[in-house]
């Protein structure tokens, strides 16, 4: 009987340390939904050009 019970739960543990090895992991919540960082676009080369001819 004890030797049943050791049996199930090596098996029990060989399916879990399959699961956290081999499925992806979830992504945390703080990481979920993050706004993208706002970047500026450079200044169009032609209005540099404008404001020299000025």
């Amino acid at each position: 009987m004890e030797k049943k019970h050791e049996q199930e739960l090596s098996v029990l543990e060989a399916l879990r340390l399959h699961r956290e090895f081999h499925l992806p992991r979830p992504v945390p919540a703080d990481e979920q939904e993050k706004p993208l960082d706002k970047v500026k676009e450079p200044p169009r080369a032609c209005r540099s050009r404008e404001r020299e001819e000025r």
